[in-house]
């Protein structure tokens, strides 16, 4: 079983839970096949604020971050922990 599989069943086959758990693994393909397939990278965690470009931000998964900028997420968003900009985060981790 390869990582999406893992994390699809882990997420319930929910594509925003899933996306957020591919991002922070850094499966390349599996977010791009998501954003194709139409799933919004744009929405945060409920309960933490973070979107799937914090996640690949967090651990420095460059390669996702361009991606998911140019899929339409917004560097500017604040999460609910650590309050930091999605930017002051990648620039700590650059």
């Amino acid at each position: 079983m390869d990582a999406r599989q893992q994390n699809s069943n882990s997420a319930n086959s929910s594509p925003l839970l899933l996306l957020r758990s591919l991002a922070e693994s850094g499966d390349a393909p599996g977010v791009l096949d998501l954003l194709q397939s139409g799933c919004a990278p744009l929405v945060a965690d409920p309960e933490t604020g973070q979107t799937a470009l914090h996640l690949a931000a967090g651990r420095g998964h460059s390669h996702l971050v361009e991606a998911l900028i140019q899929a339409g997420c917004d560097v500017g968003v604040q999460d609910f922990v650590s309050g930091f900009l999605l930017k002051k985060i990648w620039e700590l981790k650059k």
